[in-house]
């Protein structure tokens, strides 16, 4: 598994699908699942294309209904 940040260098598909098995383990272990619009934002961070910023801000506005 590779320790480099996203802000250095964008990750592999293979990276980033090894990551979110990992996440995905951790949130079944304590009963929750990420939804399929988290998982894309998190490959999209993952891949360079987004910051954990933009991403959170994206988030927050699907939650509360901003456009």
């Amino acid at each position: 598994m590779s320790t480099t940040p996203h802000e250095d260098a964008p990750m592999s598909e293979a990276e980033i699908t090894e990551h979110l098995a990992a996440a995905d383990a951790a949130l079944a272990l304590a009963g929750h699942h990420a939804s399929a619009e988290s998982e894309e934002l998190a490959r999209r961070v993952g891949r360079g294309e987004l910051t954990i910023d933009e991403a959170v801000e994206l988030t927050r506005r699907r939650i509360q209904g901003d456009s």
